[in-house]
C-alpha cells in the first residue's frame, strides 16, 4: 500500500476509507465505556451524529447505543492503520503534485 499505488489501488483504498467512516465517527464523537471485558458500549444522544450514522434524527427521548465486540474494534484499528499510513504517504504526493 505504497504511496505510488495506481488509480484503482487509490479508489479501493479511499471505498474502505468511506466505509469505515461510520465507526471512527463513533469512537470520535460518541461516550463510550467497556462493558464486560469483551465489549465497547457507545452512547450519543446527538441528534447530528444520529443523523449521520441512521439517516434519521434521534427525537425528543432518543438515544443511539452500540454495541462492539472489543476484539472487532482493536481489529479494525489495526486495518484501518495502514490505510492513514498510506492515506499520509498519498496527501503529502498530491500536495507536492498539486499545491507546489
Amino acid at each position: 500500500m505504497g504511496a505510488g499505488t495506481e488509480p484503482s489501488e487509490t479508489v479501493g483504498n479511499l471505498d474502505e476509507i468511506e466505509l469505515r467512516r461510520g465507526f471512527r465517527n463513533m469512537f470520535a464523537h460518541f461516550a463510550a465505556r467497556a462493558f464486560q471485558d469483551d465489549y465497547l458500549v457507545f452512547v450519543t444522544r446527538s441528534d447530528f451524529d444520529a443523523q449521520q450514522a441512521l439517516g434519521e434524527p434521534l427525537g425528543e427521548d432518543g438515544m443511539l447505543v452500540a454495541l462492539i465486540e472489543r476484539s472487532s474494534a482493536i481489529w479494525l484499528n489495526e486495518h484501518m492503520d495502514k490505510h492513514g499510513r498510506w492515506l499520509a504517504a498519498k496527501s503529502l504526493e498530491w500536495r507536492k503534485r498539486y499545491l507546489t
